[in-house]
């Protein structure tokens, strides 16, 4: 509802004009309460999650530290290992990696091994003059039997 007020102007005639209802002060001490208690209440909800964001931040610290720790003990076990690997490398013979030709060499002796097993060795036999094979074979059979 308007009501028609006096308006004054420069020249010092009066006018009516229509003005908008007044606002009380009782209305803008409502207005302000309201908005402090808002703010008070937005305060509360910041003040949690900052104490909420400390205790997370302390949590993740203390992980942190731990794990900093762990990755340090690790760290010294694999200087350890890696010292004991170089020094039994370095104590192992060079001569432990034989040679291809020479395991062959020793496969082919266990064979003539296994293959003259057998035979007999006789002592005092004379040898045979003859440069044919056949004969010498026969001259041996001969002074054998």
């Amino acid at each position: 509802m308007s009501k028609l007020s006096p308006v004054i102007t420069r020249s010092g005639s009066t006018t009516s004009t229509t003005s908008k209802k007044s606002t009380s002060n009782d209305d803008i001490l409502k207005a302000i309460d309201r908005t402090q208690s808002s703010q008070d209440k937005l305060l509360a909800g910041h003040k949690s999650l900052g104490t909420d964001l400390k205790t997370s931040i302390n949590a993740l610290t203390s992980r942190f530290d731990s794990l900093s720790l762990e990755i340090s003990e690790l760290r010294t076990k694999v200087d350890l290992l890696e010292s004991k690997v170089l020094a039994l490398e370095s104590n192992t013979p060079k001569s432990s990696t034989v040679p291809s030709t020479q395991i062959s060499d020793v496969l082919q002796e266990f064979t003539e091994r296994d293959r003259c097993k057998f035979n007999i060795i006789m002592h005092g036999l004379p040898e045979s003059t003859s440069s044919d094979l056949p004969t010498k074979i026969n001259d041996d059979k001969r002074y054998i039997f």
